[in-house]
């Protein structure tokens, strides 16, 4: 598990990526494409093609979970965010 203050920094130590609103959440982009939101103190949802996605489903089942939009496999969802606890 990491902290969401974790998460965040690593979201942000990308090359050029910064952080922006998105509909009232926490987004990280690079340019205009985001590659990341933090849907609430538990869960990140990061946007990989489909082979990303099922890998780390496939080797992280409990903590990993395709999203899907529409008839799109569109990102993964990451539980296990610590809301204001660094275990780093």
């Amino acid at each position: 598990m990491v902290s969401r203050a974790r998460a965040r920094l690593l979201a942000l130590a990308l090359p050029e990526a910064v952080e922006r609103d998105h509909h009232g959440l926490p987004s990280f982009r690079v340019g205009d494409r985001i590659f990341a939101t933090q849907w609430d103190d538990d869960h990140m949802n990061v946007m990989l093609d489909e082979d990303g996605i099922l890998t780390a489903v496939h080797h992280e089942p409990e903590t990993c979970e395709q999203v899907w939009w529409g008839k799109r496999l569109a990102r993964l969802r990451i539980y296990g965010l610590l809301s204001g606890v660094d275990c780093s």
